[in-house]
């Protein structure tokens, strides 16, 4: 029953599985591969791949291949090194849907990607920017978008993974305002008050938590600024 550390000085290890070469391969959400010798402690840094990596599983003939949690794809590392792509990346779990001004006058479309930020431009559909969203949680960063909201011009970002809710800017990739709630839903501001719909505290709350209305099941919101409606998934009102 005794632990003994074979490797260390990852960023986010995510997977370990031996390949035939009987070294042990590990991936780092930070986009490297390593090969690791369990017995020396060696590690040796095999490819250099986009961040978001997730998972990776060899066949029978010792191909490795390897997912990636954030960009979606799947690829083929060859034994060079160089990475052949299997399936092609894109969204992967598209939520919140949010629209701000862009350059030029053309809309911004935004969209909360789980694990990133996708930024359209809305005339072309050209995906512009991808901004991260951090699953560990770090100070001032985008936290998991999964609610979306414009803000003026910002973003009110709600994530009931990290249990918080943001007004994020886009336009530095910065947080100006941070809250935690217990289950937030959804989020918007409303005559310039920020308002929640949480599902641990019962319906559509003020951000210090004290109660607007109660929700059997709490869910989207929408407002003009002014008025504020408040959908209710137990209910179907």
């Amino acid at each position: 029953g005794r632990v003994k550390i074979v490797a260390d000085g990852f960023q986010y290890p995510v997977a370990a599985k031996f390949g035939p070469d009987g070294l042990l391969t590990v991936l780092d959400q930070s986009g490297e591969v390593f090969k690791v010798n369990t017995v020396t402690g060696e590690k040796t840094l095999f490819a250099k791949l986009q961040p978001g990596l997730d998972n990776l599983a060899f066949d029978a003939d010792g191909n490795l291949f390897i997912s990636n949690a954030d960009f979606g794809w799947i690829i083929q590392i060859l034994p060079s090194g160089q990475a052949r792509t299997i399936s092609g990346g894109g969204m992967i779990g598209p939520m919140g849907l949010a629209v701000l001004e862009g350059t030029n006058g053309k809309d911004a479309v935004f969209v909360g990607d789980l694990f990133r930020m996708r930024q359209y431009n809305g005339l072309t559909g050209k995906e512009e920017k991808v901004y991260k969203g951090y699953l560990v949680a770090e100070p001032d960063k985008l936290t998991m978008p999964f609610s979306v909201q414009a803000d003026g011009k910002n973003l009110l970002v709600t994530s009931w993974f990290s249990l918080m809710v943001q007004v994020w800017n886009p336009q530095t990739d910065g947080v100006l305002e941070e809250y935690a709630m217990d289950f937030p839903i959804d989020a918007v501001r409303v005559n310039g008050e920020i308002v929640v719909s949480d599902l641990v505290l019962g319906g559509v709350v003020r951000i210090d938590k004290s109660i607007i209305a109660p929700l059997t099941v709490a869910s989207g919101l929408a407002t003009d600024g002014e008025t504020l409606w408040a959908a209710d998934y137990g209910t179907g009102e």
